[in-house]
């Protein structure tokens, strides 16, 4: 049982890593101009949980594609 929470990974190669990416590139962008500690705080710890979620995407998809049965 999975304990992730968001979208549902579908049967093969997950489609959502182009998304992934463009968040972590987009929040991280929002912590270098933020004007605040929090906001920053707050921008880095999104991009850290895309960057994970999108670690996650590309094992998944390896394994997608090089699995034996």
């Amino acid at each position: 049982m999975s304990f992730h929470s968001g979208a549902e990974w579908s049967d093969g190669v997950p489609d959502n890593t182009p998304f992934l990416r463009r968040r972590v590139r987009e929040e991280a962008d929002a912590a270098a101009s933020a004007h605040s500690l929090a906001a920053t705080l707050i921008h880095v710890a999104l991009a850290t949980a895309y960057a994970e979620r999108c670690c996650d995407a590309g094992d998944r998809a390896w394994i997608a594609a090089n699995r034996l049965w």
